[in-house]
C-alpha cells in the first residue's frame, strides 16, 4: 500500500483543501475587481479631459460625462470591496498578514483610497484656493490609487511568474545601462565639442546653427540626443541634419556609433536578457515543481481513462483476458506508446501489475506504470539492493539454525581445495532431503 501512496502523490498534492480553494477563488475575484476598478478610472479620467478641454474651447474626450454619479458610486463600491477584503485578510492569517511585501502595499493603498474618499473632500472645503502647495500634496495622494492596479501583479499567478522572470535581468540590467551610459556619456560629448565651432560661426545659416544647438548645444542636449539615437531607431533624423548642414565627415563618427553601439552592443545585451530571464523562468523552483505535479497529474489522469476503457465489466478489476483483448486494437497500442508503455508483452505486463489475488485494481494499475514508465530510479535501486542484503542475511540465520539443528552439514570456516564448493552444496541439499520430518518438526 505504501508504493501506491507514492503514486498518488502527485495528485494527492494538487488536491487542495476546501479553505485554500475558496482563497484561490477568492483572490481570483479581488483580482478581476482590480481591473474593472482600472477600467472606472480610465473612463472617470476621459470624463475630466471632456471638463478641461471644454474651458480651453476644445472639444475633446468621451461624451460619457453624464455618467459622473455613476462613476462615483463605482469609487465608493471599490472603496467599500477592497476595505472588506483588507478586514477579511487580517481575520484569516493576524499578524502574519504584515510579512509579505505585497500585503503591505495593499494595506497602504485602502488607507489611502480612505481618506481619498471620506476625508480630503472635507480638507479641500477648508483649504484656501490660493494654498497651491495643500492641493498640489492632496493631488498627489488622490493620483496614488493609480497604484492599486499593480495589486493584479500579486493575483494572478501568470502576472506573479512573468514579474519574477523579469526581476531577474535586474543585475544585467544595471551593468548594460553603465556600459551604455558611457558610450553615450563619451560620443555625446565628443560630438558636442566638435559641433561648437559650427555653432558660433555666424557665417552659417542661423536656422541650421538653432537646430545644431537645440540638439547637440549642450552637455545635457547632445547626451539626450545620444540617447534618442541609441534606444528610439530613429537616428537618422539627428544625423542627417548633421551631415548637410555642417559636413559628411561626421558619416564616420555615425557609422561607427551605430554599429558597434546601435547593432553591435544592444543585440548583446538583448541575447543575454532573454538567457537570464529564460534561466530564472526553468530554474524557478515553486514552477518547476507547480509544472511536474501538473504533468503527472495529466498523465495519471490519462491512466485512468485506459484503466475505465480496459475495465468493460466496470468492476474495478482488470483481469488478464481483458487487458489481451485491449492490446489487440493497434490504435490502443499506439495511444499507449506515446504515454511511453511498452506494450510488446501483454502478458508479462499483467503480470508485472497483478497482485496477489491475480487481478489489477486501478490503483495498482497506475502504482505499476509511474514505476515502469522511464528509467529505474536511483531509490528503486537502493530499495532492491536493500532486500537482497536483507534476505541474505535471513538466509544465513536460516542456514546456522540449520547446521545447529544437525540437519545439514557445518560448513568449513574456509572452503577445502579439494572439494569443490558445488559438491557441498550437492551434499547439503542430499542431507537436507533425506533428514527425518521430526528433525524438521524439532527445529521449528
Amino acid at each position: 500500500m505504501e508504493g501506491v501512496r507514492d503514486s498518488w502523490a502527485a495528485a494527492e498534492m494538487l488536491q487542495l483543501t476546501g479553505e485554500d480553494k475558496i482563497m484561490g477563488r477568492f483572490d481570483t475575484v479581488i483580482g478581476f475587481m482590480v481591473i474593472a476598478n482600472a477600467f472606472s478610472m480610465a473612463i472617470n479620467l476621459e470624463c475630466v479631459g471632456a471638463q478641461s478641454a471644454s474651458t480651453l474651447g476644445m472639444t475633446g474626450g468621451l461624451a460619457i460625462c453624464e455618467t459622473t454619479p455613476v462613476l462615483e458610486f463605482l469609487e465608493h463600491f471599490f472603496a467599500m470591496v477592497f476595505g472588506l477584503e483588507l478586514v477579511y485578510r487580517l481575520y484569516r492569517i493576524r499578524c502574519a498578514y504584515f510579512r509579505e511585501p505585497w500585503n503591505w502595499l495593499d494595506f497602504t493603498l485602502v488607507m489611502i483610497a480612505v481618506f481619498d474618499l471620506y476625508v480630503m473632500d472635507a480638507l479641500l472645503a477648508d483649504t484656501p484656493a490660493h494654498n497651491a502647495t495643500t492641493l498640489r500634496v492632496f493631488r498627489v495622494v488622490k493620483l496614488a490609487r493609480v497604484l492599486r492596479i499593480a495589486r493584479a501583479l500579486h493575483l494572478f499567478r501568470g502576472l506573479r511568474v512573468l514579474v519574477k522572470a523579469c526581476s531577474s535581468f535586474l543585475p544585467s540590467l544595471s551593468w548594460s545601462m553603465a556600459l551604455l551610459g558611457l558610450c553615450m556619456l563619451s560620443s555625446g560629448l565628443l560630438i558636442g565639442n566638435l559641433l561648437q565651432d559650427y555653432i558660433t560661426d555666424e557665417s552659417q545659416d542661423i536656422e541650421g546653427r538653432e537646430w545644431i544647438w537645440l540638439h547637440y548645444g549642450t552637455s545635457f542636449r547632445a547626451i539626450y540626443t545620444m540617447y534618442e539615437i541609441t534606444f528610439a531607431g530613429n537616428w537618422g533624423i539627428y544625423a542627417r541634419p548633421v551631415l548637410e548642414h555642417v559636413s559628411h565627415f561626421y558619416c564616420i563618427f555615425f557609422i561607427i556609433y551605430i554599429t558597434f553601439v546601435v547593432f553591435a552592443v544592444i543585440r548583446v545585451i538583448t541575447a543575454i536578457f532573454l538567457r537570464e530571464t529564460l534561466e530564472a523562468a526553468n530554474n524557478d523552483a515553486e514552477l518547476m515543481v507547480q509544472e511536474g505535479l501538473r504533468r503527472k497529474a495529466t498523465y495519471i489522469h490519462k491512466l485512468e481513462s485506459i484503466f475505465n476503457a480496459i475495465d468493460e465489466s466496470q468492476d474495478g478489476l482488470i483481469d488478464e483476458d481483458e487487458l489481451n483483448e485491449l492490446f489487440m486494437d493497434s490504435r490502443v497500442t499506439t495511444y499507449l506508446e506515446t504515454l511511453e508503455i511498452d506494450v510488446m508483452q501483454s502478458s508479462a505486463l499483467f503480470h508485472l501489475l497483478a497482485n496477489s489475488d491475480g487481478q489489477i485494481t486501478c490503483a495498482d494499475f497506475i502504482d505499476g506504470i509511474l514505476r515502469c514508465k522511464g528509467p529505474a530510479r536511483a531509490i528503486d535501486q537502493i530499495m532492491m539492493e536493500k532486500n537482497v542484503r536483507r534476505l541474505e542475511e535471513q538466509i544465513k540465520i536460516l542456514m546456522g539454525a540449520l547446521e545447529t539443528a544437525e540437519i545439514i552439514a557445518r560448513r568449513p570456516s574456509r572452503p577445502s581445495q579439494n572439494r569443490p564448493a558445488r559438491r557441498m552444496i550437492d551434499d547439503q541439499i542430499t542431507l537436507l532431503a533425506t533428514a527425518k520430518v521430526t528433525d524438521v518438526q524439532r527445529f521449528a
